[in-house]
C-alpha cells in the first residue's frame, strides 16, 4: 500500500454516525459561504437542515438504517432497524413540503414469517415497488430475508421474495443493500453461511416469469474466509460491462491477521449464475494498509475504486483507500492510502461507511467516533 497526499477537512457531527450516505436521511447540508457560519480551522461548517427526528416511543422507527431513496426531488424512502408498531423496524417515505418535510411509516416489520431488523437501503423498480433486505427473520431459521414491498391502492403489500437458511448451503444475515441490473436481477451479499465454511455469499436472485412465481437464487461466490476474504457487509457496486465488485470484512492472504479483501466478480458469457471470482487487493494492516473494510467500494473515472476501512492504516484507526487498475489486462491494481485516521489530535476514527464522490472528484464520509470536537463522530470531506 502507497501513500497519497490529499487534503481532508472535518466537519463535527451527531453522536455515532453509521454510513456517510445516511447522514442525509436526518439532515441536509449546503456548503455556504464562509462569512455565514463559524469555521473550524479556517474551513466554514456546512449548513445543517434537520428533515426529521426519530423519537423513543414513537411509532415511526428508531435507529435509520443505510442510505435514503429518493424518488423524484420531493420524496424519499428510508429503513429503521427498531421501532415502529412491534419495535423490530418500519419503512418511512418523507414528503418535502411547502414549509416542511412530511413523515408516514408505509410499513412496520414483525408479522409472522417475515424479515425484522433491516440495516440497509431500499432500491425500487421502474413501477414504484420497493426491495430491500432484513437481517433477521423470516421462515425457518430467521437468517434474513429478501422483501418486496408494492403499492396497492393507497396501501403497501408486503411479499417475502426470500428467506435465508444457513444449514441449505444458503447464506445468512445480509447486511449491505442490493443492487438491480436492467432485466431486474437482484444482488447482494451475507455476512455467515454460504456452505462449509460459513464465511458468507455473493448471490443473485432472478425475477419468476410469471408473476407470483419463484425466484431463482444463484450462489455466485461462497466465501472461504482465505485469500478470497470472508463475511462480506458490502453493498456491490456494477460497472458497465456487469462487473461486480465489493469488500469482505475477513479473511485474505494473511489469514492470521484476516485484515479483508476487495473483489471483483466477472460474469461469464452465455451463463446465468457463472461468474469468475478475482481478489483485487487483500489489506495488511497497519501500519501501511487498512484492514477490517465494512462498506463497499465506489467506481470512480477509469475503473480506479474507492473505499474505507475501520481499522488499520497509520493511525491505526482505519483509511480511505484507493485502488488503481493495472494498464495491462492481468496485471495488479495498485493501492494507495489516502487518509490514515487517527493521525492527529482532532481527527475522526472507525469509519464503518464508505464514500461518496461530487462532480469535482472530492470524497465525503463519516467517522464513527473521534477525540476532542470530534468525540461523537464526524463528517469528512477528502479533497484530491
Amino acid at each position: 500500500m502507497q501513500f497519497r497526499s490529499s487534503l481532508v477537512t472535518l466537519r463535527a457531527a451527531g453522536t455515532i454516525p453509521l454510513l456517510a450516505a445516511a447522514l442525509v436521511a436526518a439532515a441536509s447540508f449546503a456548503r455556504p459561504a464562509a462569512a455565514e457560519t463559524p469555521a473550524i480551522d479556517g474551513a466554514p461548517l456546512a449548513k445543517e437542515l434537520l428533515l426529521h427526528g426519530f423519537a423513543p416511543g414513537s411509532a415511526d422507527g428508531l435507529m435509520p438504517a443505510g442510505a435514503p431513496l429518493f424518488v423524484g426531488p420531493n420524496a424519499m424512502y428510508l429503513t429503521t432497524s427498531s421501532g415502529g408498531k412491534y419495535s423490530l423496524g418500519t419503512i418511512v417515505r418523507l414528503v418535502r413540503g411547502a414549509d416542511a418535510w412530511r413523515e408516514e411509516v408505509i410499513y412496520s416489520f414483525g408479522g409472522a414469517g417475515n424479515g425484522y431488523g433491516p440495516s440497509a437501503g431500499l432500491i425500487a423498480d421502474r413501477f414504484g415497488a420497493l426491495y430491500g433486505t432484513t437481517e433477521n427473520g423470516g421462515a425457518g431459521r430467521g437468517a434474513g430475508s429478501v422483501f418486496k414491498l408494492t403499492p396497492v391502492g393507497g396501501t403497501w403489500k408486503e411479499t417475502t421474495l426470500h428467506t435465508f437458511d444457513t444449514q441449505d448451503n444458503d447464506g445468512a444475515l445480509p447486511a449491505g443493500s442490493l443492487i438491480a441490473d436492467a432485466a431486474g436481477d437482484l444482488f447482494g451479499t451475507t455476512r455467515v453461511g454460504g456452505g462449509a465454511y460459513g464465511q458468507g455469499l455473493a448471490f443473485k436472485f432472478v425475477p419468476p416469469k410469471t408473476p407470483g412465481g419463484v425466484w431463482g437464487e444463484y450462489a455466485l461466490h461462497n466465501f472461504t474466509g482465505g485469500a478470497d476474504g470472508g463475511q462480506s457487509e458490502s453493498t456491490l457496486v456494477a460497472d458497465g460491462l456487469g462487473n461486480l465488485y465489493g469488500t469482505a470484512s475477513a479473511g485474505g492472504k494473511n489469514t492470521a491477521l484476516a485484515a479483508g479483501t476487495v473483489f471483483r466478480l466477472a460474469p461469464e458469457k452465455n451463463s446465468l449464475s457463472r461468474y469468475t471470482f478475482t481478489t483485487l487487493h487483500e489489506f495488511a494492516g497497519q501500519p501501511n494498509d487498512g484492514s477490517s473494510p465494512a462498506a463497499g467500494v465506489i467506481l470512480g473515472p477509469g475503473g480506479i475504486l474507492y473505499g474505507t476501512t475501520m481499522d488499520g492504516g497509520p493511525g491505526f484507526d482505519g483509511t480511505v483507500f484507493e485502488l488503481v487498475p493495472p494498464v495491462k489486462a492481468g496485471g495488479a491494481y495498485t493501492s494507495y492510502v489516502l487518509h490514515g485516521f487517527g493521525t492527529s489530535r482532532d481527527d475522526t476514527q472507525f469509519p464503518l461507511g464508505g464514500v461518496v464522490r461530487d462532480a469535482y472528484g472530492n470524497l465525503y464520509g463519516a467517522g464513527n467516533t473521534g477525540v476532542g470536537p470530534t468525540a461523537g463522530g464526524a463528517v469528512y470531506e477528502i479533497v484530491l
